[in-house]
């Protein structure tokens, strides 16, 4: 729990460029020899028996790998960031043999990488506008915490003159399709909907440790790898001040589905840790019942104000605001079938998600409180 006696302090400042390891690198070199598979350089004869392999991506000096582009997985688009942004594609991971030689892998062996290629001029024009979205935090961040168990880590960071390249391992997507096509198979891939929270909190009581705080948390950013949850972007993310209570600073950014109401409504201070368990709850939501919470986290949007301030959320989710706000709703409304899926939650996980997603901050669980909460403590001594 925060010392709030401290006062409103800003993010802890930091300097990214000083703290970064980004190589030079190479794309499309010429130069390089690929061996086939299970192949030893002393055994090839003429260069026929070589594959005619492109290579993408290598560091320019001493490098202990390069990167072949899996041509038949599409590319992600990065607009939505900002316009030319840049994409991520996929790739494997050659192993050096020796200088200038390199080698494939067997199909059962082979490593795969997600490659997320950034413009440089765009990434600096935006962050010297002011823009929020900073992907040298995001190479800082998985550099110094990235464990690749609580958040995602990075195999290379690497630069040309005209992009940036973050370079991370493969993972199977994000929990977005578990959350609206495959939740019939949640148990069976993680063990269930208190294994994926468990796993959830865990990584944010991490963050938290390191004196980070995420700032950016929805499913887009929960990552699937190795039958775990680990966090992915962390572009947004800021070092917690002493105290926890972090004095709001430049304009409103992020997903207000997912922000606690003091954020979104522009309120001058929010406590960090309170903000990451906010959107950690909010995600449970999702998965619990394959429905978005809301759009705003304000009573301005009637999903909010029926959950959170009517008590739909709660364990006696009929109750005399519920039905009032339900009673001019037409039978097939959205908000009905909302209610109707609140009315079918466990009372456990209901007391969860009403201790934690209420108005008023002071009156939220805490993450001790959540860690310790029937549903969970259930779940533990189960599992």
């Amino acid at each position: 729990m925060a010392n709030n006696n401290a006062g409103p302090r800003p993010p802890l400042e930091e300097n990214f460029q000083q703290n970064l390891f980004i190589d030079y690198c190479i794309t499309n070199p010429q130069n390089i020899v690929v061996l086939p598979p299970d192949c030893h350089i002393n055994n090839i004869e003429n260069d026929n028996q070589l594959n005619k392999i492109t290579v993408d991506v290598v560091k320019a000096n001493s490098p202990s790998f390069c990167y072949m582009r899996i041509n038949h997985i599409s590319p992600i688009d990065l607009s939505h960031h900002c316009p030319g942004w840049g994409c991520v594609y996929f790739g494997v991971i050659l192993p050096k043999v020796q200088d200038g030689v390199f080698q494939m892998q067997n199909p059962d062996k082979a490593q795969k990488v997600a490659i997320k290629r950034l413009s440089r001029s765009i990434v600096n024009e935006y962050l010297n506008r002011g823009g929020n979205e900073n992907p040298y935090k995001e190479i800082q961040r998985m550099q110094t915490i990235g464990d690749n168990h609580h958040v995602l880590g990075i195999y290379e960071a690497l630069q040309d003159e005209q992009f940036l390249y973050i370079i991370t391992k493969y993972c199977e997507g994000n929990l977005v399709p578990w959350i609206f096509q495959r939740r019939d198979h949640i148990h069976e891939k993680f063990g269930g909907f208190a294994a994926v929270y468990q796993n959830i909190l865990e990584n944010v009581e991490y963050l938290h440790r390191n004196g980070i705080c995420h700032r950016d948390l929805s499913p887009d950013n929960c990552m699937v790898l190795n039958r775990r949850i680990v966090f992915n972007d962390l572009a947004m993310s800021f070092r917690i001040p002493p105290g926890g209570i972090t004095s709001r600073t430049g304009g409103f950014f992020g997903k207000t589905a997912y922000l606690p109401p003091e954020i979104v409504s522009g309120f001058h201070y929010f406590e960090a840790s309170v903000c990451d368990l906010w959107s950690s709850v909010v995600i449970l939501f999702n998965l619990l019942t394959g429905e978005i919470a809301w759009e705003t986290s304000l009573p301005t949007d009637r999903r909010f104000r029926y959950l959170v301030l009517a008590g739909g959320l709660s364990r006696i989710p009929v109750n005399e605001r519920t039905v009032e706000m339900l009673a001019d709703e037409p039978v097939t409304s959205d908000l009905r079938s909302l209610a109707e899926i609140c009315m079918n939650l466990n009372p456990a996980v209901a007391d969860l998600l009403e201790g934690v997603l209420k108005l008023d901050p002071n009156q939220r669980w805490k993450t001790d409180q959540v860690k310790n909460c029937l549903w969970l403590e259930a779940f533990r001594q189960l599992g």
